[in-house]
């Protein structure tokens, strides 16, 4: 029996789950998951009955990480190959379904635990599997603390910070003329900066910095203000903050250092080639089109794919799977530091913050364990369109550390703050694309947020 005004259901059988389909007078169709038991009655929701599901699971390597104070990010692969559809379920309730093995859950409440279900469907036979079970905590609090070593500690003004010896530059784009706090125009094609003064709109202050690339239906936009450094240095810290309104999406390259032998006016690198060792190297803090954090890099010892070779050598990629994720419509602040190597030792570093929170700090050993996979350094529970982790049949090794520069003069001298788009790469039926940043600081070392 059944209450056609809800959905409550009774069945007396001894038949294990199958799915029922409903038609209503009015030609709709709702497909079911529902359990027979010989006794009980149930509700047929994902919430109740999905539990008791019996068939093993094909789902491994479930994880959890929580991106912020209010979203948590879930990641599974498979262990057998097929078609699959995800359902989830959040605290016993259900919350989406999908057929992606990445999925976000956003507008949770700070320092707070949530159970997850991740329930498996396959697509082709119908078969419905039991859930893999992860818990997981959002952030506590406001903003973490940083390390309480920082310039941000000692100081409670970015413009209190340039006396600091440590301090190359502090911008909050607060000048008339922002040539006169160090920056130099390098827009082209469809990318433009417009220098704004909004008090209720920026970070701090009057003044910040809008790029953005217009009309993006072919071609590409670079919207750039360059640092030069007049004294290059073998470590450089930055921190901006940044924020992206509503439909902006990752660019095809974002910010970052280089480093050159001499002050050219021009990175003395190719796109596409190694960098001579002796001559130059660069690293960048890029997004991907979900806005999530990575670090892309040239240098003399990356790695070009397998069958392309040299000429199409375009940097090296470093997915951790822990990926920070900056969000929509909020100001965050961003920091990315890179430290060159000893010459002859790989003793070179890249580490990047978001909100004061350590996303990744890549040196020797650190990752401890991933693989060379093409162009990228993956890690355990790693995936993409192609394969998994598990699959790839590459060498299992700790990172090596980066080997940037095999000669002292090869210095870091230059900061772009940059957000550059491609057509041929944009995922997105918008075509014009904005960002805005605000009080850069440029330092030796850790500079942390306020």
């Amino acid at each position: 029996e059944y209450m056609t005004g809800g959905s409550m259901f009774h069945f007396k059988t001894h038949l294990k789950w199958r799915s029922i389909k409903i038609i209503g007078l009015f030609a709709a169709a709702l497909t079911i998951p529902i359990a027979f038991n010989s006794c009980e009655g149930f509700k047929a929701s994902p919430a109740d009955g999905l539990d008791k599901r019996s068939l093993s699971a094909p789902i491994q390597n479930l994880e959890a990480f929580a991106l912020s104070q209010n979203e948590i990010k879930l990641t599974y692969t498979l262990s057998e190959v097929g078609d699959f559809s995800f359902t989830i379920l959040r605290d016993d309730q259900y919350i989406d379904s999908t057929m992606n093995t990445t999925f976000y859950d956003e507008g949770l409440e700070a320092g707070t635990t949530y159970i997850y279900k991740v329930y498996p469907t396959d697509i082709k036979t119908g078969e419905e599997f039991s859930a893999a079970t992860i818990t997981v905590s959002t952030l506590e609090g406001p903003l973490p603390p940083s390390s309480n070593n920082t310039l941000s500690d000692k100081y409670s003004r970015d413009n209190d910070m340039k006396t600091d010896p440590s301090v190359v530059m502090v911008s909050g784009f607060e000048s008339s003329d922002i040539s006169q706090e160090g920056w130099s125009q390098s827009s082209y094609g469809k990318g433009s900066t417009q220098h704004l003064r909004n008090s209720s709109f920026a970070y701090e202050g009057s003044g910040y910095l809008e790029g953005k690339i217009s009309d993006l239906t072919s071609g590409s936009g670079t919207a750039r203000l360059r640092y030069w450094l007049d004294s290059p240095k073998d470590q450089l810290y930055v921190r901006f903050y940044v924020y992206l309104p509503t439909n902006t999406v990752g660019p095809h390259h974002w910010v970052g250092f280089r480093a050159n032998s001499s002050k050219t006016g021009v990175w003395q690198g190719q796109a596409g080639y190694r960098p001579p060792g002796d001559t130059a190297f660069a690293g960048r803090l890029d997004l991907n089109h979900d806005l999530e954090l990575f670090t892309y890099t040239y240098w003399h010892e990356m790695r070009c794919h397998e069958t392309l070779g040299e000429g199409n050598c375009y940097g090296n990629i470093f997915p951790n799977k822990i990926r920070p994720k900056l969000n929509h419509d909020k100001w965050e602040c961003v920091e990315f530091m890179m430290k060159a190597n000893s010459p002859g030792l790989n003793d070179g570093e890249q580490a990047f913050w978001l909100n004061n929170k350590l996303g990744y700090h890549y040196k020797t050993n650190s990752p401890l364990v991933g693989k060379w996979l093409h162009t990228k350094f993956i890690e355990p529970g790693y995936e993409d369109s192609w394969g998994t982790y598990a699959t790839y049949n590459r060498t299992e090794m700790s990172f090596p550390g980066y080997n940037f520069r095999t000669n002292n003069s090869v210095k870091l001298n230059l900061f772009d703050l940059e957000y550059y788009m491609q057509a041929n790469t944009l995922k997105s039926e918008i075509k014009t694309h904005k960002l805005y940043y605000d009080n850069v600081v440029i330092a030796t070392e850790r500079i942390g947020c306020r």
